[in-house]
């Protein structure tokens, strides 16, 4: 049971990180999209789906790994993840001379983050069940 545990709480904590990774390179690095994939709005919808799932790996990091309350879990996990959105739009003008700062992907990060939020909030009651299998 232990071994399990460990093991979880690892792999738990390796996709949070892996996942922040994830979203910074693509944030930052050079990155050409398709243009069979480019629509108008396109790049909002994937920032809302990209910081909507980061509130939910961070959620059941602080959920899983600190054993924080559900309501601290979910406040912690929607400030990173707006606050690191913000950072990165911040460290795109800063960094790179290919890609601007842009409100609408700020506003893209929260609206997902939020919505994220309500999201697990609405299903707190099966997440815990979810906690109580597994740990």
């Amino acid at each position: 049971m232990h071994i399990r545990n460990w093991l979880v709480r690892n792999l738990v904590i390796f996709g949070a990180v892996a996942y922040s990774a994830l979203i910074c390179y693509l944030s930052i690095g050079r990155i050409s999209v398709p243009d069979q994939i480019h629509f108008n709005y396109s790049d909002k919808i994937g920032h809302f789906l990209a910081y909507f799932g980061l509130t939910v790996v961070w959620f059941t990091c602080f959920f899983v790994l600190y054993k924080k309350s559900n309501n601290q879990s979910l406040v912690f996990a929607i400030f990173f993840s707006v606050i690191f959105g913000i950072l990165m739009e911040v460290l795109q003008s800063w960094l790179t001379d290919y890609r601007t700062a842009d409100w609408f992907d700020i506003m893209a990060n929260t609206i997902g983050a939020l919505l994220a939020g309500i999201a697990i909030k609405y299903n707190l009651k099966y997440i815990e069940q979810i906690k109580n299998r597994w740990w």
